[in-house]
């Protein structure tokens, strides 16, 4: 009989060892499924941030530089030509973004320019672009070379 209650406790032993080795890699494997969907998003975020510079960056130089193109008299009418943008204050907002663009005198002093100024060709120095995605913002700061009014 003493065997018997022996071979029970041994067997609830492995048991008991097995399901916390069960539970162990469970946790670990959600661990690193949050870690995984966490770099996807940042990523994915970064990436619109890119892409919405890069739309920026050729209205402005590519548009810009065309004789027969448009032009842009202040960053009211930039967020026009973009899809579902709007300017406030000084931000350019569309769905899962923001650009603010910058003045510079030196590294250290930069300031925000306003959506209705219409020097904003020859003031700018540098966009910065938030991308939202999945609840993760990513930033990117782009500089840019000032260009004159036609």
């Amino acid at each position: 009989m003493k065997l018997r209650g022996s071979a029970l406790v041994f067997s609830l032993v492995v048991l008991s060892f097995l399901l916390m080795s069960a539970l162990s890699v469970a946790t670990i494997s959600v661990t690193n499924k949050r870690s995984i969907l966490a770099s996807k998003n940042s990523t994915i975020s970064f990436q619109f941030a890119d892409t919405v510079a890069e739309n920026i960056l050729t209205k402005i130089y590519k548009i810009h530089d065309s004789v027969a193109g448009p032009h842009y008299a202040d960053l009211d009418a930039l967020a026009g030509a973009l899809t579902g943008a709007a300017c406030d204050n000084s931000v350019i907002t569309g769905t899962g973004y923001a650009v603010t663009f910058y003045s510079c005198a030196d590294a250290d002093t930069c300031s925000d320019i306003t959506c209705s100024s219409n020097t904003w060709r020859a003031d700018v120095s540098k966009m910065k672009i938030l991308g939202t995605f999945g609840g993760v913002t990513r930033a990117i700061e782009v500089g840019i070379t000032p260009a004159t009014t036609p």
